[in-house]
């Protein structure tokens, strides 16, 4: 869908797929139990790559338009930028967050979820499902540029059990 996140975009999958556990979804796209859920900084890009036979692109273009990677790597050097996107793709990433400075920043390393009221009744209305747009997820945005409309924050994926979840945004959040 326009603008949606890789997470969004597994999310439906797991919905779709009539998935009890999270695990089960991260076992099909990510080929592991876990790692693949994080709705930042995903990993194992390459193994969702394999997995889907390539429909959504390659792992460089699911992480450049899929994710919030573009937003750390634009200060980086070419060199520097290849590396954690490789990083990304594999199947070991190491600790990504830590080696974007975000454990030591102003933003700190949480990114919530967050979707624009108006934007899920659109995307109902034209896609039948709300999903997440990667342009609301960027650190720091919490107004919809579309709709001059005040972001929702999910209290889904901060902490505990449900950070390894799957879940698509609505008001109930």
């Amino acid at each position: 869908l326009p603008n949606e996140s890789l997470f969004s975009l597994c999310s439906r999958h797991h919905v779709l797929a009539a998935n009890i556990k999270a695990s089960a979804t991260c076992q099909q796209l990510f080929r592991h139990p876990r790692t693949g859920s994080a709705h930042d900084f995903p990993a194992r890009i390459n193994q969702f790559v394999s997995s889907t036979e390539g429909r959504f692109g390659t792992a460089s273009d699911i992480i450049q338009r899929r994710t919030i990677f573009p937003f750390y790597l634009r200060f980086r050097s070419p060199a520097s930028s290849a590396n954690l996107m490789a990083a990304a793709a594999s199947d070991a990433p190491g600790p990504l967050k830590a080696e974007l400075g975000l454990l030591s920043s102003r933003f700190g390393a949480s990114h919530p979820l967050k979707a624009c009221p108006q934007c899920m009744l659109d995307d109902e209305k034209e896609h039948h499902v709300a999903y997440w747009h990667v342009e609301h997820q960027l650190p720091g945005v919490w107004i919809c540029l579309q709709h001059k409309t005040a972001l929702l924050r999910s209290q889904l994926k901060s902490t505990g059990a449900e950070r390894f979840g799957w879940c698509l945004p609505t008001t109930a959040q």
